[in-house]
């Protein structure tokens, strides 16, 4: 998942689309490779943060259809 743009303007930044969302694979630090993020956590406001931070501009999620309640 990325930014969403509409023509050159931010729709809704990363940051707001993976919130309560699922981590599908591992994410890493760009500079340092070291997991920040494993894979099947739960993306809450302090991981947002620690992603936003690092600069990272996409991240991969589970698919709603595959999170169980």
């Amino acid at each position: 998942m990325v930014d969403l743009l509409v023509g050159n303007e931010l729709f809704e930044p990363l940051s707001d689309r993976i919130y309560g969302r699922v981590v599908a694979k591992d994410v890493f630090d760009p500079i340092t490779n070291e997991v920040l993020v494993s894979e099947g956590t739960l993306i809450d406001d302090r991981l947002v943060k620690i992603i936003s931070d690092a600069g990272i501009r996409s991240v991969n999620l589970e698919h709603l259809s595959h999170v169980s309640s």
